[in-house]
């Protein structure tokens, strides 16, 4: 059977590690739904290896651009080629790869842009041409969206998923998106990643 979001470590949240499940999202407001927002109470966080807190790490969102040696995890963009996950693993078998993903906006360059439904597209970032906001509270058109997403990050080996755009509600989104629209598509995120995955394969072996 192929890999499957299931077989995901999921990072889910807004913090830079410090605690279980965290990572920075590049686009986040301070005040952003976090880990405790999205934890459901049948999870067992424990269960996860995740990095410990303090250890250096850094962000290489524009494809293939060289990472700085010595970092023991990369958040690496969801389009990183195998050949540069596999360097990064040369140099650190253990190494932590998380996948970057937008799950608060629409980019027009990625493969599956497409399949955006017209009535989930809003305002758009002033900053990013090219890119929108989704309205977050359709899960049933975008949850295969996402799942199709997640599916493709374990497929390529990344241990976890850094879901960034998630302070749509604070900006101008073209929706009326609430905090909790925010933690319900965060619950969904995190069940989706984690659900059913067995319990020997909750720590890679290196």
């Amino acid at each position: 059977m192929p890999p499957t979001h299931r077989a995901l470590r999921a990072v889910l949240a807004t913090a830079a590690w410090a605690g279980t499940l965290a990572v920075l999202p590049a686009c986040s407001s301070p005040d952003s739904i976090g880990i405790d927002d999205a934890m459901t109470a049948g999870q067992d966080d424990a269960a996860y290896k995740v990095p410990a807190p303090g250890v250096p790490w850094q962000m290489v969102l524009n494809g293939d651009s060289p990472a700085d040696a010595g970092a023991a995890v990369y958040d690496l963009d969801a389009s990183a080629s195998a050949a540069q996950m596999d360097a990064l693993r040369a140099v650190n078998p253990s190494v932590y790869l998380v996948c970057y993903l937008s799950v608060g906006t629409w980019e027009e360059w990625r493969g599956d842009a497409g399949t955006f439904p017209a009535e989930v597209l809003g305002g758009a970032l002033t900053d990013s041409p090219g890119e929108r906001y989704v309205d977050v509270r359709a899960l049933d058109v975008l949850g295969p969206i996402w799942r199709a997403r997640l599916d493709a990050c374990a497929a390529a080996g990344f241990d976890a998923v850094d879901p960034d755009n998630i302070d749509v509600y604070a900006n101008d989104s073209g929706f009326t998106i609430t905090r909790e629209d925010v933690s319900d598509m965060m619950i969904w995120l995190a069940n989706e990643a984690h659900a059913g995955w067995p319990s020997a394969r909750r720590t890679r072996q290196t």
